[in-house]
């Protein structure tokens, strides 16, 4: 048999291969959506990069949403007295407070995490108090509280009662220190972003460049130290003053250093208010 007929054959078995053969197409894998502040879909939001230290038996870095009467935070906490398997690590966290009263507050822990390493958190709310918590960019777990809904009246006391963003640090009893760093913070509200300005709606500003928010320091124990600059917020020192046998779920509100994003109703009133445009 010649070369040539031989070529002709393995041609004739290729080409009759070829049309009983079903191609499969294939199939690239797509990486799972990243999430920002500026492509979820919530009305608020808050984003920033996390990094805890401290000693003693309990330090606490979180970002949060407030109203009076409710709240909700999401951040690493250091607790040598959590629930197994999360005693004495650093550990995701969240603690939904529907009120003040006994049994009105529910805490979740979601996962241990390396001690020291820095970790991009963001919590995004939505007008109707649904709450989502993300890690590094993925979604990764929804929450629900009611006193968080949004009032979208012209009320301007209401108004200024809606919820507010808020990055704190704390220590669990006194002795204990806390080194909590929050960088690249940014907040979201609507169209409005921190450190950035713009144009009043009070009708009778005149077009006065503002930024929408205001940050505030509240610091409720009086070693702890705030600083604040350039989107970077600093929560240090140890906790002292306590009185005997209290810690930080008796006296939650005398063991920490925050810093609130609040807005600027002066220059930014509500919807339908006299003085907005």
């Amino acid at each position: 048999m010649t070369n040539k007929r031989v070529w002709r054959r393995v041609a004739a078995f290729v080409l009759a291969l070829s049309l009983t053969l079903t191609v499969v197409p294939t199939i690239t894998a797509q990486a799972a959506k990243k999430y920002t502040v500026n492509n979820v879909k919530d009305y608020y939001a808050i984003s920033t990069d996390v990094t805890l230290g401290g000693t003693g038996t309990g330090y606490h870095a979180k970002i949060g949403y407030v109203v009076s009467g409710a709240a909700f935070s999401y951040g690493i906490q250091h607790d040598e007295f959590a629930s197994a398997p999360y005693t004495g690590v650093d550990a995701l966290m969240v603690e939904n407070v529907y009120s003040n009263d006994p049994g009105g507050q529910r805490y979740e822990w979601l996962a241990t995490l390396t001690p020291g390493k820095k970790y991009n958190l963001m919590l995004s709310l939505s007008k109707a108090g649904d709450l989502t918590v993300y890690l590094d960019g993925k979604a990764l777990k929804t929450f629900k509280n009611k006193g968080l809904k949004t009032y979208n009246g012209s009320d301007i006391q209401k108004y200024l009662a809606n919820p507010q963003a808020r990055v704190e640090g704390a220590g669990r009893l006194n002795g204990d220190t806390v080194n909590a760093k929050f960088s690249n913070i940014v907040v979201k509200e609507g169209k409005y972003r921190n450190g950035k300005k713009y144009t009043s709606t009070n009708k009778y500003a005149e077009d006065v460049k503002r930024t929408f928010f205001m940050p505030q320091k509240f610091i409720t124990n009086p070693t702890l130290k705030v600083t604040e600059k350039k989107n970077t917020v600093k929560v240090t020192g140890s906790i002292s003053g306590l009185p005997a046998g209290m810690d930080w779920d008796s006296a939650y509100e005398d063991v920490s250093g925050l810093v609130q994003f609040q807005r600027d109703a002066q220059y930014f009133p509500p919807k339908g208010y006299k003085d907005h445009k």
